[in-house]
């Protein structure tokens, strides 16, 4: 696929996912950078200065929401086309036309509108199956809100996340979030568990990353999403650091 977008690839991936790559012996056929920051200007800045420098002509995001968003900016910046390639399914990053951008120390800053969506989507459930299950469960709560949220905007007549109206298909893929979620949800976390790929877990997956994405951009956000926006202010809400004591 890199190869249909000029062939130079930029590859901004996980540290598992190079651990991967490297281990199955693949060329990734492009310029490697690992991502270990937040999504923020710093860290966009330099990543779009490397592209740039490698004459890029297309940038591939594989890992989490971060990376994916990260991905999308720098590319709409210099106006690449970018592939997005979730490696988790904990966000609706990978199918939606906006980031949300951090401080360097995790802050909710801003969300940064791209000027068209990802020209496409990548998704190997068998990877997202093979991570640990609290990322699939985080992704259930995210498109859970999408349904209530979209329902909010409608009967208040908000506009949606493209300063629209919604439209009925958009209420209803924001509906099927909520109903897979009702049916699936517990089969997919089971399989989640025990990193087996099922037909629920397949559903969820679509559901956190396709319909909830489709859902919030069409149907518009509300309460949920400002409410998380800013509880990133409190350091409870950061991972612990792994202090390792050298004796």
């Amino acid at each position: 696929m890199v190869n249909l977008y000029g062939g130079r690839g930029y590859f901004l991936l996980t540290p598992s996912m190079e651990k991967i790559i490297n281990e199955a012996n693949i060329t990734a056929g492009g310029l490697t950078k690992v991502f270990r920051g937040e999504c923020c200007w710093r860290e966009i800045d330099k990543l779009e200065k490397e592209c740039d420098d490698f004459k890029s002509t297309v940038v591939i995001g594989l890992g989490g929401g971060k990376i994916l968003d990260c991905a999308k900016v720098v590319t709409d910046k210099l106006h690449l086309p970018v592939i997005m390639v979730p490696t988790v399914a904990a966000t609706n990053a990978a199918a939606s036309a906006c980031a949300v951008i951090y401080t360097p120390e995790g802050v909710f800053e801003s969300v940064y509108y791209e000027t068209g969506s990802p020209n496409a989507i990548l998704v190997d459930s068998q990877i997202i199956a093979d991570a640990p299950a609290k990322f699939l469960i985080a992704g259930m709560g995210d498109a859970f809100a999408t349904w209530f949220e979209a329902l909010g905007c409608l009967r208040t007549e908000s506009p949606n996340s493209l300063y629209g109206r919604q439209t009925n298909i958009a209420m209803l893929i924001a509906r099927a979030c909520y109903e897979n979620l009702l049916v699936y949800r517990e089969a997919a976390a089971l399989a989640a568990e025990q990193h087996v790929f099922t037909p629920a877990l397949e559903r969820i997956i679509e559901t956190n990353i396709l319909y909830s994405g489709i859902g919030f951009e069409s149907g518009g956000l509300a309460a949920t999403h400002a409410i998380h926006n800013g509880f990133t202010v409190f350091p409870e809400t950061k991972p612990t650091p792994i202090i390792t004591v050298l004796k």
